[in-house]
Order: C-alpha cells, then structure tokens, then sequence
C-alpha cells in the first residue's frame, strides 16, 4: 500500500512493462493457433520466448547496448509515427520467429479437426 501512494509513477510503468510482455508474448500465440493451421507447438514456444526477450532488451536497451548498435526506439519512432512503446518489437519479432519455426517442424496431424471443431 505504501509503495502504490509513494511511487505512483513507479507503479504505472511496471504495470505497463507487464502487459507489454503479456501482449508480446500471448498475442502472435493466440492470434496464430486461432486463424493458421500451419502453426506448432515449437514454433509458439519459441515465439513467446523471444516475444518476452525482445520486451526486455528493448527495455533496457540503453543500458546494454555498445555505441555502432541503433537505438531501436528512436528507429521505431521514426518508422512506426512515433510508437515507441517496447510491445510493438516484441509482437513482431515473436509472430516472425513463431511462423518460421513452424515451417520448419512437424504439425500436429488432427490439427484441422481441432480448428474446425472450434469454429
């Protein structure tokens, strides 16, 4: 209780840094198995694995980075009209790397069924 009257800034950018992680991750998953039959369970696995990654390395890339490296806000800014928020990179690197890993591993064979039967 103290924290959330002492750091309200504090509160409301973690609770942001959260659901951009949440949205990075869940989000090509959901999106994906829903409306493609050609997706796998390596490919959501490792989608939602770099979808988290690339939240926190956009995060905190000033703090990581060397100088010949970009600044992948400001590139995003100048790119997306001056969206900057870290979700963004993450919703597209994880729905990339899921739709590549998955074209290169096995489908699940009742896949088709499983889809129509929740349509």
């Amino acid at each position: 209780m103290w924290l959330a009257f002492s750091a309200k800034e504090f509160v409301f950018w973690m609770v942001l840094f959260a659901f951009g992680g949440l949205g990075a991750c869940f989000g090509p998953a959901l999106l994906l198995t829903l409306y493609w039959k050609g997706v796998s369970k390596a490919g959501v696995l490792f989608g939602m694995i770099t979808g988290l990654v690339t939240v926190i390395l956009v995060k905190k890339q000033p703090e990581w980075t060397f100088t010949f490296l970009p600044d992948v806000k400001a590139l995003m800014g100048k790119i997306l009209f001056g969206i900057t928020y870290e979700a963004v990179p993450g919703f597209l690197v994880a729905l990339l790397v899921t739709v590549v890993v998955s074209l290169f591993t096995e489908k699940p064979k009742n896949a088709e069924e499983l889809l129509n039967s929740i349509k």
